[in-house]
Order: structure tokens, then sequence, then C-alpha cells
């Protein structure tokens, strides 16, 4: 079964993206809406076909991805976003003696530590599999949502144990996708011009 974990303060660092991401896209899905507060909530569609797994986390092989979840969201770059939720559906190859469950994405901030890992697959075993699982809400977990103060998501592509060092251990093939669930945080400018716009419109209606 697929292990959504805390990954622990540890596990902090930063690599710069190692492999272009010019065609690792969000696309929103409709349908997903939260009533109530301030904000923008949605899940995020992403194609990670192609993605692959060489080194344990925090080697310089490894792919890493920096996302603009708050362009995602519709809000403008930079804008603050809380990333409260993942699902996943996933086609998966794992090479040479290397194992599917192997094989995990790492999430947090640009510049902070990791704040979850992922295991989509399952099976000690090389080979191929699919695995899918609908969004998870982390308070179910629990684990805290992930906070990205400049709207940006770190994801990591990393193989838990090293079977050959530098070489490709796993590949998410084609089809593979994450659901990532995210809201936008208003600034306290932003909430307070949504206040004051509460406020015009009861004035209004007393009128």
């Amino acid at each position: 079964m697929a292990l959504l974990v805390s990954a622990g303060l540890a596990q902090a660092g930063v690599i710069s993206t190692t492999q272009p991401n010019q065609d690792f896209k969000g696309q929103v899905t409709p349908g997903y809406e939260v009533g109530g507060g301030f904000g923008q909530r949605a899940d995020v569609v992403l194609d990670i076909s192609g993605r692959q797994t060489f080194d344990p986390l925090g080697d310089s092989s490894n792919t890493v991805v920096l996302f603009d979840f708050a362009v995602a969201l519709g809000a403008p770059s930079g804008t603050p976003v809380s990333f409260n939720g993942i699902g996943w559906d996933t086609f998966q190859e794992a090479l040479g003696l290397s194992w599917l469950s192997e094989m995990r994405i790492a999430f947090g901030p640009s510049s902070g530590p990791v704040a979850a890992t992922l295991r989509t697959g399952a099976g000690n075993n090389p080979g191929t599999g699919s695995f899918s699982n609908p969004v998870i809400d982390f308070s179910a977990v629990p684990l805290p949502n992930v906070s990205l103060p400049d709207g940006i998501l770190r994801i990591e592509f990393f193989d838990s144990f090293d079977d050959a060092p530098d070489a490709v251990d796993g590949i998410y093939t084609s089809g593979s996708t994450l659901t990532l669930r995210g809201e936008v945080i208003p600034t306290p400018a932003g909430a307070a011009l949504l206040g004051l716009g509460g406020l015009l419109a009861a004035r209004r209606r007393r009128a």
C-alpha cells in the first residue's frame, strides 16, 4: 500500500533544478471547491510522465522541479499557497535490481526542508506496475499542511535505495499524474480588501 509520511528536518536541503521542467504543467481540475474563508482552493493535476528516479534523497543526480503552484491556482506568481492534499495515478517501471516500492517523491517549499515524501508504488520487485489513489487530505494522515511562502512547490524524484549510483533506477511512464490539492493564502492587504468589499455591500443593502 502506498504511504505518505512526514520527512523530518534531518532531510533538509535544496538542490537546483537538474533537468528541464518547461513541460511540467499544471491543470486545474473543475469541481473541487471549498466554501468559507478567504483564498482559492482547487486540485491541480500534474503530468509526471518520463520523470526518473536516480539516487537517494538529496543526491545531485536526482530530478528536481520547482512548480509554480500559485500560478496553477490562478493567482499571481509569488502568492503564498498552502499545499494540503495529494492523490496519484502512476504507471511505473523499476529497472535493474531496483524495486517499485523504492521509487519516491519528496515535497517541500522552494527554500526549506522536505515536508513530506510519497511512495506511490508497492512491491519488492523490479518490472512494471500501475497504482492509483484518490486525493488524501493531509489532515486525515495526519500531516500538517505545507506552507509555500512564495507559491513554489519543490518536487524531488528519488530512490530510497541506491542500486546503481548516478544511474536511472525507475521511470514514471506515460500517463502518470499527481493530483495536488492547494489553497491560495491571501496577503493581509488582500484580506482587508475582501473585508472592505463585504462591508460596502452590507451598507448598500441597508441604504
